[in-house]
């Protein structure tokens, strides 16, 4: 599938809705950390997990099921790669793990 196929089908929908509220979850997950960035970062994490996954023909487990467990993925990735880079900077006082 091409690049507008996927941006024009009902996969890139539920890939935003995915990663909107994976983030949103994270961000309730995580105090200290921006719920915004954590949204944003939970859609773009979402969005590049369905186009991997569908390169790769990974999954053919339904047709809502495969976007919406590649947006999960990719969402909570990319999420725990941004908390990891962000440190210590972003966790709460006293927290010195």
């Amino acid at each position: 599938m091409e690049i507008m196929e996927i941006i024009m089908s009902m996969d890139f929908v539920i890939f935003l809705i995915v990663g909107t509220v994976s983030g949103w979850l994270v961000g309730l997950a995580m105090k200290g950390s921006g719920l915004i960035q954590n949204i944003a970062v939970g859609i773009v994490g979402s969005v590049i997990s369905g186009f991997v996954f569908d390169r790769l023909d990974f999954m053919d487990v339904g047709d809502i099921a495969d976007p919406a467990i590649a947006g999960v993925f990719g969402a909570v990735i990319l999420l725990a790669i941004s908390w990891a880079i962000r440190g210590k900077e972003n966790r709460p006082e006293g927290n010195s793990q």
